[in-house]
């Protein structure tokens, strides 16, 4: 297969890439161990232990449904993780845990290829505001990955590309840069498509996406 005819699915990373490990980590900081040590420190009566209590229990629970939800995702089990991410956005819509639910309901959609479905959900998720800077940043990738599925090549292209700026990590760099590159090969942009290669291979060798840039650069040199 000629390096522009890979699309977004057809890659061994999922939409969201990395982000799993991250999302893992990121909800379980909403256990209770913490509220309710929180609540001893400061002395809170008993009234509004209680509350902080059942705050924190709902805050467990819509995490463990997220955790479930990312679960079958990682699983690959698309249609287990978008009955579950969706139950979780509309029973737990307050908590944190509910809103970042749409950001892996909108890949659990991209997963079973619906697209226009996916980045609507992904612009639902960053109109709650107020999240982590890691899932903005995989909610923005993911429509950039809606729009090359379309195949409106050089928004997507330019979309991945606005993903870089001072504070994303190189090997997200590195990744969007590919995607950006395989866009606008397919747009028929080749001396863009190589320079966008090169630059991954020039300014991230050791970035697990460099075998991909340099293939693909070589193809369109050769």
């Amino acid at each position: 297969m000629a390096s522009g005819d890979l699309k977004q699915k057809d890659l061994t990373e999922d939409p969201i890439h990395d982000q799993i490990e991250l999302a893992l980590a990121w909800a379980m900081k909403y256990q209770r161990p913490l509220l309710v040590g929180l609540v001893a420190l400061l002395g809170i009566g008993a009234a509004s232990s209680l509350y902080a209590r059942k705050a924190s229990e709902t805050r467990d629970s819509a995490s463990l449904e997220l955790l479930r939800g990312v679960t079958a995702y990682n699983d690959g089990d698309f249609t287990r993780a978008r009955a579950v991410l969706n139950q979780l956005t509309v029973d737990f819509a307050g908590t944190s845990a509910g809103q970042a639910g749409l950001l892996y309901l909108g890949n659990a959609l991209f997963g079973e290829g619906e697209f226009d479905a996916a980045e609507a959900t992904y612009q639902d998720f960053l109109a709650t505001g107020g999240q982590e800077a890691f899932l903005v940043l995989a909610a923005n990738e993911g429509l950039a990955a809606c729009a090359e599925e379309r195949g409106q090549w050089a928004a997507a292209a330019d979309a991945y590309e606005s993903l870089i700026g001072e504070d994303t990590p190189e090997v997200v760099i590195a990744r969007v840069l590919v995607a950006a590159g395989r866009c606008r090969e397919q747009a028929g942009d080749l001396p863009a498509a190589v320079a966008l290669y090169t630059r991954v291979v020039d300014e991230y060798p050791v970035a697990p996406y460099v075998s991909q840039a340099r293939s693909a650069r070589t193809m369109l040199d050769g």
